[in-house]
């Protein structure tokens, strides 16, 4: 009965846990200044705030007071030269009427081909500031979800910046997948994990998958903040471990808690849900055989007489 009952106090634990932490990827803010904006806005993840500036050209559109433009065409007064001639006023009203059509089409073509330009021509700025944020697109601080943060340590870790000594550092994280969109979907994808997997473990559905999920993020986690740092900074102990002091605790405690959800979700992929979960309702084991009220049968009887 202990087997089935431990398990159960690793998943609240591991539940609890990785469910507030992925909520409060998404819920908590996090401070950010201009340079760390632009690295985000490369990947898509925020947008300048100056680009929503250009959204407000379309009231400079005079365009419609235009029709005024076409006062040239009270041209009718080019009939008085008739009034000299009052029979022969009728005859000289058809060819003063032919001209008009072509002067009015004319300047009505004109118009259009004057106000076509500036109105295509307002939204291509727009997207041309869009295309190369710069830092003076932005404020000098502003806030963002915390799960930003991940898009900015991957970034960080797969270009570190040089030494002390000018000499390039070792990278943390493949250049490939710092390129285009795959650092913004990472983290987006490692703070979901979080909140799935931690679900998942406190209703204990999927408990093997979701550990091992939750392992592999843990695995992330401990090398991109604690490991990988000490081994690129040449400080490692024993090659692996943090170069800190024995018995430092302050600086300790981030990666020993690191490495006890790490260990909490490996035990869980070995020993499975245990007891009070939903895996055992969907995914019953297969059931165990009755014991014989005779004792064990021996597995060759041999026959009466011989």
């Amino acid at each position: 009965m202990s087997s089935k009952v431990a398990p159960v106090f690793l998943r609240v634990a591991l539940g609890v846990t990785f469910l507030w932490a992925g909520i409060g990827k998404f819920a908590a803010d996090m401070t950010i200044n201009r340079e760390q904006a632009v690295v985000l806005a490369s990947y898509g993840s925020i947008t300048p705030p100056a680009a929503k500036v250009p959204e407000t050209k379309p009231e400079t559109k005079p365009e419609t007071k235009a029709p005024e433009a076409k006062a040239p065409e009270p041209k009718a007064p080019e009939t008085k030269p008739a009034d000299s001639a009052p029979a022969a006023a009728p005859t000289p009203e058809a060819p003063s009427s032919a001209p008009k059509g072509p002067v009015s089409s004319l300047a009505g073509t004109l118009f259009l081909a004057q106000t076509t330009p500036a109105a295509s021509s307002s939204p291509s700025a727009p997207v041309i500031s869009r295309a190369q944020p710069s830092a003076a697109d932005f404020p000098e601080t502003m806030s963002v979800a915390r799960v930003h943060g991940l898009t900015l340590l991957l970034h960080s870790a797969a270009h570190p910046a040089p030494g002390d000594n000018g000499a390039p550092r070792m990278a943390l994280w493949p250049e490939f997948a710092s390129k285009d969109h795959w650092p913004k979907t990472f983290a987006y994808a490692a703070a979901i994990t979080e909140i799935v997997a931690g679900l998942f473990l406190l209703v204990g559905l999927f408990v093997r998958v979701s550990a091992f999920s939750l392992t592999g993020v843990m695995l992330g986690a401990v090398w991109l903040t604690e490991i990988g740092p000490a081994i690129q900074a040449g400080t490692a102990s024993f090659g692996i471990l943090p170069g800190y002091g024995l018995w430092d605790v302050g600086a300790w405690k981030t990666f020993l808690w690191q490495l006890s959800l790490l260990c909490s979700a490996l035990a869980l992929v070995f020993t499975g849900p245990g007891a009070l979960a939903l895996d055992n309702a969907l995914f019953p084991g297969a059931p165990s055989k009755p014991a014989s009220s005779g004792g064990p049968k021996p597995a060759n009887p041999r026959p009466a007489g011989v």
